[in-house]
């Protein structure tokens, strides 16, 4: 008698909402819930054992790959901005749960639905014209987000090109944090705190977050590096990158926070979008 309950227990497990609402009719109970992200307690098990080798080579990575963006997204008024201290800390990152997809032939996606409140020690070193180079420190940083990860397949080994990586953004990833000047003041250089919140926003929505990504190729094996869709990028001078009205594919151009930007595409093209439509 065990036995068929369990077999029955398996065969109920199998079922899609879909198939039970086809069983049960107008009974279907609304208290079954179906997650759409599995849960991974081995992975966290696993990630809880790794995360001081992962940590140094994630702080590796993340130095390279950030600071050129700091330096990118450096607010007028700041000379010079980039870590002076980066480590990610003993509390590993926590993952509630991976849904898994099959989204277009010839890849798999993942997405990780992503929570980080660890004991990172991150201090930037900002300068300033006329003011001594003040050590910031990013306190109680928090991180909740779902990572989309795709793993482009090859037939040559080791069977993936390359790993794509990008944050969704619905939900909106969310980074919190708070500032300290080690050794001085916030306000020695005013706005500070808002131009350092600026630079950190900007670089995870023009970077990070989809369809914006970092492609990572894998093996050796030739793959297209360069992020799909459009891009905003800053202009160097203004005035060689005419606008003209009359020519739809003109650069798109828009001012904002005193800065300059044109609307590009990856694959060559330039905007075709009116400047109004442009968020």
């Amino acid at each position: 008698m065990a036995v068929f309950i369990a077999v029955d227990i398996k065969l109920l497990g199998s079922l899609s909402r879909d198939d039970l609402k086809k069983i049960c009719g107008d009974n279907f109970p609304e208290w079954i819930s179906f997650p759409v992200y599995e849960q991974v307690k081995w992975l966290n098990k696993q990630l809880n054992k790794l995360w001081p080798f992962v940590a140094d080579a994630a702080t590796l990575v993340i130095k390279e790959s950030v600071e050129p963006l700091l330096e990118q997204y450096r607010p007028p008024g700041i000379t010079k901005l980039k870590f002076s201290k980066l480590s990610l800390g003993n509390v590993a990152p926590k993952i509630e749960g991976i849904r898994v997809q099959s989204l277009k032939k010839g890849q798999i996606t993942m997405d990780i639905d992503f929570r980080w409140g660890g004991d990172p020690s991150i201090i930037l070193g900002v300068e300033a014209a006329m003011v001594a180079s003040i050590p910031i420190q990013l306190k109680d940083l928090q991180v909740f987000t779902v990572i989309r990860v795709i793993f482009q397949l090859a037939e040559e080994i080791p069977c993936i090109s390359a790993v794509v990586v990008a944050l969704l953004a619905e939900p909106k990833p969310r980074i919190d944090y708070t500032l300290k000047a080690v050794g001085g003041s916030l306000t020695a250089i005013p706005g500070l705190s808002d131009m350092i919140d600026d630079t950190v926003n900007s670089i995870v929505t023009d970077m990070l977050q989809w369809p914006h990504r970092m492609v990572i190729p894998i093996g050796g094996i030739p793959v297209d590096t360069r992020t799909r869709g459009w891009v905003i990028r800053d202009l160097v001078e203004v005035l060689a990158s005419p606008k003209r009205d009359d020519d739809h594919t003109a650069h798109t151009m828009m001012a904002t926070r005193n800065r300059v930007f044109t609307l590009l595409n990856t694959r060559g093209g330039k905007a075709e979008v009116d400047a109004d439509r442009i968020v």
